[in-house]
């Protein structure tokens, strides 16, 4: 994103958080404002789409019985920053038997789990956008099988 861009407003300088520009008689937003500088246009402003949802693409058995990979979407899909985190919001009760996949660590659209072949667990898996967006993941395990809904 380029530096914020700022306006005087009754005295005080503003962050600008929407810039319209008329086109052809209507009022048009504008997406991002470059300005010239040494000969090279520097970004000034970029409008912010935030996150508004996050929505499950599949949720399913990996490569073996005792692996879990979920797959999500953030929405709008022109987020501005479409980043994530992954995090036990609750549990897990035994991360014995039950925990983020370690041979594959969660990226920004997935989340791999493990079970032990041995036992049961359960935990709230929490997916988390830098916008602030939460989608919880309710899990539970027993002896490598998962049961998984949101």
């Amino acid at each position: 994103m380029g530096k914020n861009l700022l306006v005087g407003v009754g005295g005080k300088a503003r962050k600008v958080k929407s810039m319209y520009v008329g086109v052809g008689g209507k009022a048009r937003k504008v997406k991002k404002v470059y300005v010239g500088v040494g000969g090279k246009a520097r970004l000034v402003y970029q409008s912010y789409i935030p996150v508004t949802g996050i929505s499950v693409i599949k949720s399913h058995v990996g490569s073996t019985f005792n692996i879990w990979k979920i797959e999500i979407a953030v929405l709008p899909s022109n987020a501005t920053n479409k980043s994530t985190s992954w995090d036990w919001a609750e549990g897990p009760t035994n991360s014995g038997y039950l925990n983020t996949y370690s041979n594959q660590p969660p990226t920004d659209t997935t989340c791999t789990l493990w079970s032990s072949p041995f036992g049961s667990a359960t935990g709230t898996l929490r997916c988390t956008t830098a916008d602030g967006v939460v989608k919880l993941f309710y899990v539970k395990t027993s002896y490598g099988n998962f049961t998984v809904t949101y």
